[in-house]
């Protein structure tokens, strides 16, 4: 069975036309379940798009305060898409599919049929103290 995490895009708040100043944004679920510190990057098949990003984790800031994957590339794949600009709390949704090790699918759309929101699902999430 192959899992989707949820994310959502992340700007800087300059929402720059070249698509400087995006990224992923991942929650520490994905971080800690799908990531490893021994990686330098990750690689996103961007849906749509002709190569994939390749993006860097392996920085003291990623690992101890970041939760964004950030690229030019994942930003001109958010606007050329549609996606380019939002307002505060309605990112759009970006779902990921492991592919293997570091490689992971990054889709707009909901696939196999998953719909929930990332906020939904951390609200249903029970904490270890339950």
């Amino acid at each position: 069975m192959s899992h989707i995490v949820l994310a959502k895009a992340w700007n800087n708040g300059k929402f720059l036309p070249n698509g400087g100043g995006y990224g992923v944004w991942l929650t520490n679920y994905f971080k800690d379940e799908y990531l490893d510190v021994e990686w330098a990057s990750v690689v996103l098949e961007l849906e749509g798009w002709e190569k994939p990003a390749e993006l860097a984790i392996n920085t003291d800031a990623f690992w101890t305060r970041g939760r964004e994957l950030r690229s030019g590339i994942i930003g001109k794949w958010l606007i050329a898409n549609g996606k380019g600009q939002w307002e505060a709390g309605h990112e759009p949704e970006i779902y990921l599919r492991p592919l293997g090790k570091n490689h992971f699918a990054a889709s707009l759309s909901p696939i196999e049929g998953i719909s929930d929101s990332v906020d939904v699902m951390l609200a249903s999430a029970q904490t270890l103290d339950k």
